[in-house]
C-alpha cells in the first residue's frame, strides 16, 4: 500500500464528520485529520425533520 504522501503528492489533511475510525486510519497513514461532531437533524426522523423545516421555512419548501 502506498503512503498517503505518495498517493496525493503532499501531506493529506481531512475533515472527518462521522466515523472516528476513518480519521484514525488517516492519522496512522501519516495524514492529519480534524474530527467534528455531526449528527443528522432530528436523528434522521423524517417526520420530525418535516416539522422543523415547516417551522424554519414556513409553508415554503426548503431551498425554494
Amino acid at each position: 500500500m502506498k503512503k498517503l504522501s505518495e498517493l496525493f503528492g503532499e501531506k493529506l489533511f481531512v475533515v472527518n464528520a462521522g466515523i472516528a475510525m476513518f480519521a484514525e486510519n488517516i492519522r496512522k497513514a501519516g495524514g492529519e485529520a480534524a474530527d467534528i461532531e455531526w449528527r443528522p437533524p432530528a436523528k434522521g426522523n423524517a417526520e420530525i425533520l418535516k416539522k422543523i423545516k415547516k417551522i424554519k421555512f414556513g409553508t415554503k419548501k426548503a431551498g425554494g
